[in-house]
């Protein structure tokens, strides 16, 4: 009997789930998922998230996201205004990261913002407000969407060292089409698609 390709075919197996472990363990980023309800229907809605980022989940290179989940499942899908190259309704908010270094707020360096969304005109949006880096209104842009859940980055940021930080996100337009739809807004590094 010849056993060489069953060993063979063992060995690979062996080789692929080490891989996939080894994957899996590099992207897993420990400890940084914290999420909080936020309705977003009426603007001056406010939210703070607290979070601390572990050595392995720190980097030069380690990309975070503020994002937004919201249902699809309801009498209301938003996702049909706010997705495709010329969404029908854009969604600022005011948005800010921080690290808290004793007791002082250093604020991250965020990136993105209206880019992924391209040259925004002003004339087909009533009430448009102007993206503002400085005083941190940004648009979120539609990333990726799928399933029982829409998916929109409010902001994504670099995570470079340990340590307490802080996410302030606040809502600075009414948006009627997220009346009554749950939402949920959180910092992490993948998106949520649901089922």
């Amino acid at each position: 009997m010849n056993y060489k390709p069953a060993r063979a075919t063992a060995a690979v197996c062996v080789a692929l789930f080490g891989l996939s472990a080894c994957w899996q363990d590099g992207d897993s980023r420990p400890g940084i998922h914290v999420e909080a309800p936020l309705d977003i229907s009426k603007a001056g809605n406010r939210l703070t998230l607290d979070f601390e980022a572990k050595p392995g989940s720190a980097g030069p290179y380690n990309v975070y996201m503020v994002n937004l989940t919201f249902d699809r499942t309801g009498e209301k899908d938003p996702l049909g205004v706010i997705d495709g190259d010329h969404p029908e309704v854009l969604l600022p908010f005011k948005v800010g990261v921080i690290h808290l270094v004793d007791g002082k707020e250093v604020p991250v360096e965020l990136i993105d913002g209206s880019q992924f969304i391209g040259v925004i005109d002003p004339s087909r949006y009533p009430n448009f407000i102007p993206e503002d880096r400085q005083s941190g209104i940004y648009y979120s842009f539609v990333y990726a969407n799928a399933g029982s859940k829409g998916c929109v980055c409010l902001i994504r940021f670099l995570l470079k060292e340990p340590g307490k930080y802080r996410a302030k996100i606040e809502t600075i337009q009414d948006q009627y089409i997220f009346d009554g739809v749950k939402s949920v807004v959180a910092v992490k590094w993948e998106f949520d698609f649901g089922k």
